[in-house]
């Protein structure tokens, strides 16, 4: 993966994106247009965890302006209940 902000924040820091223009979602996807060509315009990216582990995330697309602030929270608990789904390695 690719340093940038996006990966740092939702990967390394494992805080939830809020990205709710296309602009916003160009400015951090490489496949903004391909998104952008799909009708989706708003990102909410939450990261899976487990204890300390990144076990992946919930990547949740809509059209503009479709996700706030006031979404996280509910956004995160929905990545908390999906974490038993996330295959676990034991290396």
């Amino acid at each position: 993966m690719n340093p940038t902000p996006w990966a740092k924040q939702v990967i390394h820091e494992r805080r939830s994106y809020l990205g709710p223009t296309p602009a916003d979602i160009k400015a951090v996807f490489y496949d903004w247009e391909l998104i952008s060509s799909l009708g989706c315009g708003s990102a909410l990216n939450l990261p899976v965890t487990s204890g300390a582990h990144l076990l992946g995330t919930l990547n949740l697309l809509h059209e503009a302006d479709w996700y706030r602030e006031s979404d996280i929270p509910t956004g995160e608990s929905f990545a908390a209940l999906a974490a038993p789904a996330f295959p676990t390695s034991s290396a």
